[in-house]
């Protein structure tokens, strides 16, 4: 019952994402998600299962240094931006891939406003 409410939710955001896509109500580019993770601007987040993103974000400056492994001195930027769309009351999918725009898709928001 759980796994099929589940997967009617998805499906849907995953849906409207699909109609927006490419539009300011969508983002699929870490740089973009970000800052709107940390301003609560985030409806919905789709996070790849299979894919990760290192490095550090400032987000007094918006600056954003993308690292190509994991290292002491970075962190998991797509775990940064579902602890921050959490905390703002938004909503955090894991997908295998299925629900995202393409295959090399690693995230992407659903935007509130």
């Amino acid at each position: 019952m759980m796994q099929s409410i589940f997967s009617q939710v998805i499906t849907e955001k995953a849906q409207t994402i699909a109609q927006h896509l490419d539009t300011e109500k969508t983002g699929t580019d870490i740089e973009d998600i970000l800052p709107n993770a940390f301003a609560g601007r985030i409806d919905s987040l789709i996070l790849n299962a299979n894919a990760e993103l290192w490095g550090i974000y400032n987000p007094r400056k918006e600056g954003l240094r993308l690292d190509p492994e994991p290292s002491i001195s970075n962190v998991s930027l797509m775990n940064l931006a579902a602890i921050k769309t959490m905390e703002q009351g938004g909503r955090v999918f894991i997908s295998n891939g299925q629900y995202l725009p393409s295959k090399e898709t690693k995230l992407c928001a659903l935007y509130r406003y």
